[in-house]
């Protein structure tokens, strides 16, 4: 289950779940800033900003690639 408001107060999470479009595209915000997570509206998972790098450099770079 998406918590997609922020406000559900119980929440069950499936053991060993896995979000499969974290692996399959990129969420580009208009400031620039990109996210795996297309409900990342709160910009929690922050991999990259397009003002610093490119498109290709965010997608292949490693696991903690735009991090600062």
């Amino acid at each position: 289950m998406i918590d997609y408001l922020g406000n559900d107060s119980h929440i069950e999470y499936l053991e060993n779940f896995s979000c499969p479009q974290q692996y399959q595209r990129l969420v580009i915000g208009a400031d620039g800033r990109v996210m795996k997570c297309s409900n990342d509206e709160e910009n929690r998972e922050a991999i990259g900003d397009l003002n610093a790098e490119t498109v290709h450099r965010i997608w292949h770079g490693g696991k903690d690639a735009g991090r600062s």
